[in-house]
């Protein structure tokens, strides 16, 4: 991978975007999902926002390769980094930031303490969205929603070490489709 010339990303050498541009994205358009404790919402929220790691080249900035601390004396790499903590504290409910927040956080230190909040409680969420899952109604959702739902749910279950196959994922939804159906 060519490295960013320094006139186009300040003085950092990985950055491809200044923190002038990142700051004018809307971190919205690209990360679909607002991430919520109690929702299935993580692995979309987590993929959407590796994409945008990835295509800006910013995963330094949460992978640890780069400890904060020798980026000190360097602003521009400082003001991409609490870009992406802006961004992060944007895509999460309020109980979430007040369980994350600390002082002056850098995007490494909040990106790992999100994802252990979710990786760490592993039996809890796979509890929930096994009690979720096989007792999912169709109700008045759509069928598109109705799949959709189950879906996200065999995901999550998947990411927590429970694999759904197609058979059980086939019983489970024709068992709480609704009754007109």
């Amino acid at each position: 991978m060519a490295k960013a010339d320094a006139s186009d990303a300040g003085s950092f050498s990985g950055a491809m975007f200044t923190s002038d541009r990142l700051n004018e994205l809307h971190i919205k358009d690209h990360v679909l999902f607002i991430l919520e404790l109690d929702s299935p919402s993580y692995n979309a929220w987590r993929t959407y926002f590796t994409l945008v790691f990835r295509s800006y080249h910013l995963i330094e900035h949460v992978d640890g390769s780069i400890d904060i601390r020798d980026m000190k004396g360097d602003d521009e790499w400082l003001a991409v980094d609490t870009c992406i903590v802006k961004w992060l504290f944007l895509t999460i409910l309020r109980g979430l930031f007040d369980m994350v927040n600390c002082h002056d956080p850098s995007a490494h230190v909040l990106w790992t303490r999100l994802c252990d909040l979710f990786l760490d409680n592993q039996l809890q969420r796979r509890v929930f969205f096994q009690g979720e899952f096989f007792t999912m109604q169709q109700n008045d959702l759509t069928i598109d929603e109705y799949c959709t739902k189950l879906k996200v749910l065999s995901d999550e279950l998947r990411n927590g070490g429970i694999v759904i196959d197609d058979s059980v994922l086939l019983t489970n939804l024709l068992c709480g489709l609704h009754p007109d159906l």
